[in-house]
Formats: structure tokens, C-alpha cells, sequence
């Protein structure tokens, strides 16, 4: 009986063959990365010609519905580029509208560079960018009223600079009808590496979004400040901004309050306002400080933007504080004392908000107003019971009350 064959153990594949796939597998990346270079460079070279820029300017219009639109370009994007408007649009038919309006748009010597920090990354360059106008408006909701979040992320997949940027009239309807005059940015970075002397926390990442001047006019405020924020959750923030008055500004068209006087305007020279903000996007600590040789005011908050109730504390002293130096809609004033707000605490007048059912029998010695309660659930938080939501101790006394026609507040005391 023949034995059973035992067929041979398979050679084993040698290295040299082994070799050979990874190089042949490296080739292949090689290759690929190669040819993204070379799509990346013609990209950029037509974007360095003008009719290369139309032909993307009309590829980003088709491919976004409509929803990018510029009028008027001239030039190349890469290199001295203008457009007499740029609108981003939203919505369809007779709802459709520009959320965002840029008119004489232009800047010059534009150009990308690799990143220094972010491998296969870019950094986008630009000088002088202006705008004559830009209006920025509430965007339509988009699809469920869900409540404010701490977004998933701050950065982008570029970085940006420009050494400065100037608009002459800046809308957002977000902060009224007045609009912020003579915008001015120096040293504007987006997706920058952190400097050595930013005073962020270490642990906040390597890169920031940064102003590195900002300077505007805003009613009769003239404004000047930097601010810096994190990309790394929760995004720590630093911001530090300095008003004075500017007396030479007109009244808001229909404001009631009149307009300063020589003597008033004298003395209010003088007069700084100094705002901080620090922290991070969950928890913002705010201050005012305001010096003048007739009043002064020095005020600290917490904030909570994403919570149902942002303004979590408030504590403020006053001597003399004239609001209309700070804003022409406001009415003359001379305010003496102090605020404090709190969530809780024994008050002398409290903020509360109403049951459901509003009651007849609520005490008389509280003053219930509605406010915005926590939760929509009913019962469950304080405000549904009827409990106060705020504990406001006030005492300010107003030097100089008169009536709304005369420009004053007719209140002489809290």
C-alpha cells in the first residue's frame, strides 16, 4: 500500500518580494499626492487670472443654488481683487433673501502659503480689505427651535490673516438700527498660532482666532480693543476694550433724549469706560469700569450664554452715572448707589416670574413681573411655582429726574 502524499510546505515568499508591494504601495500615495498638488496648482493658478475667477465665481453659484452671489467682480481672487456687492442668500421664492450684504468690497496682494503648524494645511494672506457697507441680518430658523449650544467646533480648515481690514458702515440688526461707523482691524488672524505673550490658559490649544486692534465708532461711544479666543473647548477667551465719549455725534433720528450741551460735553473729556471680558464660552465674567471727574461706575456680571437664564450675577456701584453720555437714545441721569442681582438671596425687591394661572393673591410687597422661566416643563423648576427666579437688591437714587420731554428720567429713586 502506497503512502499518502504529503504535498510540500509552501516556500516562504521572500523579502525582496515583500519589499516590492510596499514600495509599490508607496509609489501609488506618491503618485496620488502628486497629482492633488497638481489639481491644487492649477486651481490656484486660475485663481491668480481673472477669467479664472469669474469661472469659479459661477462654479460656487451653481453649486451652492444661487446662495453665493457677487456682483460686478474684478480681478483675480489670488492677487488685487474687487466686487461692487457680495450676498449670501437664503431661502426660496418669496422668502428668499441676503443675510449677509457686502458693497465695495476689495483688497489687494492676496495669496496662500502653507501652514507652518497644520500639515496639509493653508493659510490664506490678505492686505487692505475693505468694505463701504455691510449689513448682516437675524437668519431664519432652520428647522427645530432646539436651545443654544456650545459649538462642536470654533475653527477652520484654512487659516487666515490680514493685516487690515476697514469698513465704513457696518449694520447688525442683532444690536439695533444704529449702525458701528469707521470699523477699523489691525492684525486679524483666524486659525493662528497662539503668541507667546497671550494670556489664555495653556491648556486652551495652540490656536486662536485674534484681533489685534479693533477700532470703531458706535452712537456717541468711540471704541478701541483686542480680543482673542481659543479653537479648544471650551474655547477660553480674552477680550479688553476701551470707550470714550464722542461728543460730536448726532442723535438716533426720533430719540428722545436731547442732545449734549456745550458745558456737558466739557465735561464728559475726561470720561473712560473700560469693558473686560475672560473665561470661556461657558462662563463669561464681564466688568465696567468708568472714571470721570463728575461720576464713576464700577459693575461686574457672570454670564451663561447657553443657559435658559444667561445673566447668572450682577454687582454695581454708581456715583453720578449719566447714561446719556453713553448712548443719545438714553435719557440724562445721575445715578448714585448700588445693584446687586443674584439667583438667590434674602432681597429687598424681587424679580419674580408668574404661575401658569396668574394668582390675585400674590404678596404685595413683591414686585412680580414676567420673565422667562427655566424650563417649559411644568413644576419642575422654581419659576413654574411661583418662587423667584432673580433676587434684585437695589438702592440708587437719580440727582437729577425730570420728565421724558425734557429729556430726563422721571425717577428719583429705587
Amino acid at each position: 500500500m502506497s503512502e499518502p502524499h504529503i504535498p510540500a510546505e509552501a516556500a516562504p515568499t521572500p523579502a525582496r518580494a515583500r519589499r516590492g508591494w510596499w514600495r509599490w504601495l508607496a509609489g501609488c500615495f506618491l503618485l496620488l499626492l502628486v497629482l492633488m498638488a497638481a489639481a491644487a496648482t492649477v486651481v490656484v493658478c486660475g485663481l491668480k487670472t481673472e477669467p479664472g475667477t469669474r469661472r469659479a465665481l459661477d462654479l460656487a453659484r451653481e453649486l451652492t443654488g444661487g446662495m453665493v452671489v457677487v456682483t460686478q467682480p474684478a480681478g483675480p481672487l489670488f492677487g488685487s481683487f474687487s466686487a461692487r456687492r457680495v450676498e449670501l442668500v437664503e431661502g426660496s421664492g418669496a422668502g428668499r433673501r441676503a443675510w449677509l450684504t457686502i458693497d465695495g468690497l476689495s483688497w489687494r496682494d492676496a495669496y496662500v502659503e502653507p501652514s507652518a503648524r497644520q500639515q496639509w494645511r493653508f493659510r490664506l494672506m490678505l492686505r487692505g480689505v475693505q468694505a463701504t457697507r455691510v449689513a448682516v441680518l437675524q437668519r431664519a430658523p432652520q428647522g427645530k427651535d432646539e436651545p443654544a449650544a456650545l459649538p462642536a467646533r470654533l475653527g477652520l480648515p484654512f487659516g487666515l490673516r490680514a493685516d487690515s481690514v476697514k469698513v465704513a458702515r457696518l449694520r447688525i440688526q442683532a444690536l439695533g438700527e444704529r449702525p458701528l461707523t469707521d470699523v477699523a482691524v489691525s492684525d486679524l488672524g483666524l486659525n493662528v498660532p497662539r503668541e507667546k505673550a497671550d494670556v489664555l490658559p495653556r491648556d486652551s490649544g495652540a490656536l486662536v482666532h485674534r484681533v489685534g486692534r479693533l477700532s470703531l465708532a458706535w452712537d456717541r461711544l468711540l471704541v478701541e480693543g483686542e480680543a482673542r479666543i481659543a479653537l479648544r473647548s471650551p474655547y477660553a477667551l480674552d477680550a479688553q476694550v476701551q470707550a470714550r465719549p464722542h461728543a460730536a455725534a448726532a442723535p438716533a433720528a426720533g430719540a428722545s433724549a436731547a442732545p449734549l450741551d456745550p458745558r456737558a460735553a466739557a465735561a464728559l473729556d475726561h470720561l473712560l469706560l473700560a469693558l473686560g471680558a475672560a473665561g470661556n464660552l461657558r462662563q463669561i465674567e464681564l466688568s465696567a469700569n468708568l472714571k470721570s471727574q463728575q461720576q464713576a461706575l464700577a459693575a461686574q456680571a457672570q454670564l451663561h450664554p447657553f443657559d435658559p437664564m444667561p445673566l447668572t450675577r450682577l454687582r454695581a456701584q454708581a456715583s453720578r452715572l449719566d447714561l446719556s453720555a453713553l448712548s443719545s437714545g438714553a435719557p440724562r441721569t445721575a445715578l448714585t448707589g448700588n445693584v446687586l442681582l443674584n439667583p438667590a438671596g434674602a432681597p429687598v425687591l424681587e424679580l419674580k416670574a408668574l404661575p401658569r394661572a396668574a394668582s390675585a393673591s400674590a404678596p404685595a410687597s413683591a414686585a412680580s413681573v414676567p420673565v422667562a422661566k427655566a424650563s417649559d416643563k411644568a413644576g419642575d423648576k422654581a419659576g413654574d411655582k411661583g418662587e423667584p427666579l432673580w433676587s434684585l437688591q437695589a438702592d440708587l437714587r437719580n440727582e437729577d429726574a425730570g420728565a421724558w420731554d425734557q429729556g430726563r428720567l422721571p425717577v428719583q429713586s429705587v
